[in-house]
């Protein structure tokens, strides 16, 4: 298939695309590969942070503050839970006001 054709079918269907050089030692030398997602992606959460270090970071804060969690009041958690959601929510509403 032609390039000009895929890029047209990945506009269309609205595909995230990733492309990487990447050094092939079966093939000597660098080349492009590439990714297609065309599907929504997931959240994934294990892999956020760029090092070990920033990765270990953020799993161990979530840990305490899970272990907090569990000792506080169940209503008293639903509330502090409702009022992070409704900050993701308000956060979100910016950012697609900030698009238009």
């Amino acid at each position: 298939m032609g390039k000009a054709i895929e890029e047209k079918i990945l506009r269309e269907r609205k595909a995230k695309t990733n492309k990487f050089f990447c050094l092939n030692y079966g093939i000597l030398g660098a080349h492009t590969y590439g990714i297609c997602l065309d599907f929504e992606e997931l959240h994934n959460y294990r892999y956020l942070g760029d090092t070990f270090r920033e990765r270990e970071r953020i799993k161990l804060k979530s840990e305490r503050w899970i272990r907090r969690l569990k000792t506080i009041p169940v209503l008293e958690r639903q509330a502090l839970l409702s009022a992070i959601s409704d900050l993701d929510r308000t956060r979100a509403k910016n950012l697609s006001q900030e698009c238009l």
